[in-house]
Formats: C-alpha cells, sequence, structure tokens
C-alpha cells in the first residue's frame, strides 16, 4: 500500500469497503477515530500521510467461507480531494484435500571460482494448508554446498552433492534456512542447484531450480551501480534521489569510497557506515572508508535532494577495494517548471551471458526517455572488447564502426533509435567484457553512459535449458484457464528445442497452433510436443497452454529437452479452480503516477493491467 500526494503531508480521512466478510484494523493513529458500517470501516481525523498509509496496511479480511471479496481503499487529503479508490480482489480457498508446497527461488546466480556464492538470496515458500515443514532437500550438479545457522530442532546431513535437513519447523524459518543456502566451485562452470521441501502433511513440492555460473575471473572487475532513472518533488524540500540503489561486484566484498555529484541543489545523506567519513564540496559529496557493499547501498540509498525549481541530474560512482571504479549511474530529479535543455537517460540490462564465438543481444530491453525531445541525433555503442554487430539502421541513420565501437549519426525518433540498440549484439572469446550505451539528443544534449556486463563463457558441456514460469494461475470450473501467459525458456549454448512435455494433476489440456514440423501426442492429463523448433517458437507455444478442470486446485508441470538431448528441471504452475457463485468484477491496475512537462501530450499509464477472472470481454470504459 503506497499514498502519494505530491501538495500534501496530512490526511483527513480514509474508506475501506469489502463486498463481503468482515474487515479489521491494527492500531490507529494519534486522533483518528474508526467507525465501523456494514462492510466497511471508515477512518477520520487528521494525520500524516505515512501514518494512514501505515494503518491501510493493517486492514485484514475474514471470511466465513469460499469467496472472491473486492476491498476498495479510498483516501481524501487535509484539502478535501479524495483518491480514485484502489482495488484488491482477495480469494478466499476452502481447501478439501491437502496441498504440496509451492518453492520459488532466484532463477540464475554468479559467483567466482573459490568463492561462496549465495545461490537464491531470495526464496518464497507458500503452503496454502500448512504453516509448518518437516524437511527440505537441496542438491546441486557440482561443488560444495554450505548452509547457515539451523533453526531450532532441524538437523542436517550431508551427501554427495546434496543436503537434507529434517524436522519441524515454521515456513518462515526453512525460507531463512534456504535463502542462507551457497554454492563453492573449485573452477569456472555451470551449477544448476535445486530445492525441494516437504510439509507437516507429507506433501511434497515440485523441485525449484536455480542455475549458477562460476566464472574464474582473471582480473579485477569494477563494481556496477543501478539507480532509479527518474524522481520528482517539489521546490525547498528534500527528494530522495534513488530510494532503491544495487551495487554489485563479482569479486568484491568491500568498497573503498563513493561519490554522489548533482547539477545543482544541495544534497543531503542519513547515517555514515562505521569507519565512513563525509567530505562535502559544492554540488557534491565524497564518502572513504572501507565498508561492504551493503553498508555503501544503505548510504546511498539516502542521498536527498534539495534544489528550486527545474531538472537536476545526480550521477552515483563507487570505487571497490581493488581501486575499481564503477561507471557513473544517473538519476535525473525534476523539480517542477523545466527551463532548459535536459539530456536523455538511457537504461540498459545491467548484466547479459553468452558462450565464447556466439553472437549474443546485449540488452533485449533498452528504455531511452527525453522529458524534452522527441528526436535522437546520434548514438555510440562502446565493449572493452570483441565485436559489435547491429540490425536494421532506422530511415537516414548510418553507422560508422570503430576498434570495438559504433556510432550512428542521424535524426530519428526515440522509439527507432531504442529499437536500434536493442538489437546490439557482441561476439567475443571468454571472459568479461563491459558495454557502454551513450545517446545524443536533437539538443545536443547526451546522456550518461549506461552499461552492460556480458560474460562470456566457454562452456565446456552441453547445458541443460531453464523453464521459468509464472508459479501461480486462477479460474473458474468449466472455463479453460491460461496457465502462465509468460514462459521465459533460455539455453546458453542450443537455440532449437527438439521436444516439451506438460502434465497437470487433473482436468484437460489444451494448446494453441503448433510450430511448423512439431507434432502433439495428448496422454492422460497431458501432452507431448515433438520435433525441432527455435526456443521462441516452443516458448510461444507453451504460453498458450490452457487447463480445463472442475473445481479444486491442479499442479502443471512444464518439461522442455533440447537438441543436445539435455531436459530442463520442470517447471511448476499451480491453478486455483473456483466455482464462482457470481459474477466478478473486471480489476484496473496503473501507473500511481507520472510526470511531463507543461503543453506536452503525456503518457499517463504506458503500463496497464486489466484482469477478469470469469470474463475474456469488456463492454466499456470510462
Amino acid at each position: 500500500m503506497v499514498i502519494t500526494d505530491i501538495d500534501s503531508t496530512q490526511l483527513a480521512s480514509a474508506t475501506v469497503t469489502a463486498s463481503g466478510g468482515t474487515i479489521g484494523y491494527g492500531t490507529l493513529p494519534s486522533g483518528v477515530t474508526a467507525t465501523p458500517g456494514a462492510g466497511s470501516v471508515t477512518f477520520t481525523g487528521a494525520a500524516s500521510v505515512a501514518a494512514y498509509q501505515q494503518l491501510l496496511q493493517s486492514i485484514t479480511l475474514t471470511s466465513g467461507g469460499a469467496a472472491i471479496v473486492t476491498v476498495t481503499f479510498a483516501v481524501v487529503d487535509d484539502q478535501g480531494e479524495a483518491s480514485v479508490p484502489a482495488s484488491s480482489v482477495v480469494t478466499v480457498l476452502g481447501v478439501p484435500v491437502a496441498v504440496p508446497p509451492l518453492v520459488v527461488v532466484s532463477p540464475v546466480a554468479a559467483g567466482t571460482a573459490g568463492s561462496a556464492v549465495t545461490v537464491s538470496p531470495i526464496v518464497s515458500i507458500t503452503d496454502v494448508d500448512s504453516t509448518q515443514l518437516g524437511s527440505a532437500t537441496v542438491a546441486a550438479s557440482g561443488g560444495t554446498i554450505g548452509y547457515g545457522t539451523l533453526p531450532s530442532g532441524v538437523t542436517a546431513t550431508p551427501g554427495a552433492g546434496s543436503v537434507t535437513f529434517t524436522g519441524a519447523a515454521s515456513v518462515a524459518a526453512y525460507q531463512q534456512l534456504l535463502q542462507s543456502i551457497t554454492l563453492t566451485s573449485g573452477g569456472a562452470a555451470i551449477v544448476t542447484v535445486t530445492f525441494t521441501v516437504v510439509d507437516d502433511q507429507g506433501e511434497a513440492s515440485v523441485p525449484a531450480s536455480s542455475v549458477v555460473t562460476v566464472l574464474g575471473v582473471p582480473v579485477a572487475v569494477p563494481p556496477l551501480v543501478v539507480v532509479s532513472p527518474v524522481a520528482a518533488g517539489t521546490a525547498g524540500s528534500a527528494v530522495t534521489v534513488s530510494p532503491i540503489v544495487s551495487i554489485t561486484d563479482v569479486d568484491s566484498t568491500q568498497l573503498g569510497s563513493a561519490t554522489v555529484a548533482a547539477s545543482g541543489g544541495t544534497i543531503g545523506y542519513g547515517t555514515l557506515p562505521s569507519g565512513v567519513t563525509a567530505t562535502p564540496s559544492t554540488n557534491s559529496v565524497t564518502f572513504t572508508g572501507a565498508a561492504s557493499v551493503a553498508a555503501y547501498q544503505e548510504l546511498l540509498q539516502s542521498i536527498t535532494l534539495t534544489s528550486g525549481t527545474g531538472m537536476v541530474a545526480v550521477t552515483f560512482t563507487v570505487v571497490d577495494d581493488q581501486g575499481k571504479a564503477s561507471v557513473p549511474a544517473s538519476s535525473v530529479v525534476t523539480v517542477l517548471g523545466v527551463p532548459v535543455a535536459v539530456a536523455p537517460i538511457v537504461v540498459t540490462a545491467p548484466l547479459a551471458s553468452a558462450t565464447a564465438g556466439s553472437a549474443v543481444v546485449v540488452s533485449p530491453v533498452v528504455v531511452i526517455t527525453d522529458v524534452d525531445s522527441t528526436q535522437l541525433a546520434s548514438a555510440t555503442v562502446t565493449a572493452t572488447g570483441g565485436t559489435i554487430g547491429y540490425g536494421t539502421l532506422p530511415s537516414g541513420v548510418t553507422a560508422t564502426p570503430g576498434a570495438n565501437s559504433v556510432t550512428f549519426t542521424g535524426a530519428a525518433s526515440v522509439a527507432a533509435y531504442q529499437t536500434l540498440l536493442q538489437s546490439i549484439t557482441l561476439t567475443s572469446g571468454t571472459g568479461i567484457v563491459a558495454v557502454t550505451f551513450t545517446v545524443v539528443d536533437d539538443q545536443g544534449k547526451a546522456s550518461v553512459p549506461a552499461t552492460s556486463v556480458v560474460t562470456v563463457l566457454g562452456v565446456p558441456v552441453a547445458a541443460p535449458p531453464l523453464v521459468v514460469v509464472s508459479p501461480v494461475a486462477a479460474g473458474t470450473a468449466g472455463s479453460a484457464v491460461t496457465v502462465s501467459p509468460i514462459v521465459s525458456i533460455t539455453d546458453v549454448d542450443s537455440t532449437q528445442l527438439g521436444s516439451a512435455t506438460v502434465t497437470a494433476t487433473g482436468g484437460t489440456i489444451g494448446y494453441g497452433t503448433l510450430p511448423s514440423g512439431v507434432t502433439a501426442t495428448p496422454g492422460a492429463n497431458s501432452v507431448t510436443f515433438t520435433g525441432a523448433a527455435s526456443v521462441a517458437a516452443y516458448q510461444t507455444l507453451l504460453q498458450s497452454i490452457t487447463v480445463t478442470s472442475g473445481t479444486g486446485i491442479v499442479t502443471v508441470t512444464f518439461t522442455v529437452v533440447d537438441d543436445q538431448g539435455k531436459a530442463s528441471v520442470p517447471a511448476s504452475s499451480v491453478v486455483t479452480v473456483l466455482g464462482l457463485p457470481v459474477a466478478v468484477p473486471p480489476l484496473v491496475v496503473v501507473s500511481p503516477v507520472a510526470a511531463g512537462t507543461a503543453g506536452s501530450a503525456v503518457t499517463v499509464s504506458p503500463i496497464v493491467s486489466i484482469t477478469d477472472v470469469d470474463s475474456t470481454q469488456l463492454g466499456s470504459a470510462t
């Protein structure tokens, strides 16, 4: 729950309404009273935005039986302005049988040979009918598995390339234990690590898999800093420049210094880590002293800017304990009413990986924003090694290749240059290659360089493909439910697959158009697709998978085999099928904020998500 109000710091009231069930809430802020109603509660009294935000985060719903309940939230500020209601749809299940737990882990991780790598810093375990687990097993295709502190009552039994934890403990305790799992490998390799848990009813989860890339880094590698590309605030008030700062350094855990510089205004900061000092200067501040990456990350997240109206570019640079400096990361702060030309911003994918001798797309997603220009004049892509390739040039744009670089020149739209930079490929021998992207708009303003670090491996053996699907889906009894609208298949050493199998614990499986050369063989609650086709073609086919079932919970697993005969670890999606008693309204989610300049058209919400669990057609929109 996030509440933003650019011209008020106080709210006067809030109302929460539910289409069924009983609403509960936590501690009331000082001066606020609650008035319960039929299926609603109204809170009245002046309090800060943060206090109302914390109160609305405490809202609970209790329902006597299985149902789908819509809960809406509306607030009114101290100027009498009411928000547009925000909705949350709560699915309340009466689970008739034991349901296996679901484990979701980070699909990839990376580290260096000889060092312990945390396999999945985030592990999510959900079990709709159990709060306790009985055991968990972690298995790796190579290397040595390590782990942190054991929960009370849990013991560990190491095996060859595996460890089994046994003993009753809460889901949260096992979740924390699995987040502590590390892998240490003696040399460069690609290692698959699988996680399986069993709940206190004896139900085992489908294995969740993480692929760890272990590099033998030959030289010191600079850290990488990623910050929020934009921020906004009002003149005279301190604005947090980037609430989220990500610093990664594959061969260092300590930083030696960091510098934050702004094109105007005054920089502020929070509590300094132990051993770190700050040296303020004109429009900048330098932090010096050895501290962990996490400590510097938290410090940079506290950076604020106080300025008059205008647009201020703030850059962040860090230096690790080996003396390697990061490429500057930039955030543009809008302090409303832009009087001068503003440089464009380029955001690229921070990491990519490939095999030696093969062309890899450096950044499939490139975002270019320029608040006062719709045209760019040029772009330059530079690599620390290898050969750069590119796709079709926009009309009027020419390419000038250089040593490990290429410069594109000619007026074209931001969208055209964005598409061009998304086509950039790199072909290199083994190693780590940094690729930087810079653009110049039609006012001559150059962006801060954006960097992608490409890891190029000489893969010694065939590597299995990796399948990632949506972990959950929902629908109504008797209707076809798309199991996973998004399916991601990656294979670092193959571009073709040979087959795929989809299996369900119940219901009937459906599918869309078959790729050329692929045939389907239906079975009992399963279907196998056979025939050579591209990874993209199989990905599109698996995104079309539907399941039609009566009420209940159906687990659907996806497995693919590449053209080298390597099979993926099964990926699983749990489909909740409900017998809905009444029609359910659609749910609309839009971007909560947008920004632009006076007199120019602003896209209000580039991303709009509409979901309707019992309708595929809409009748109107306002």
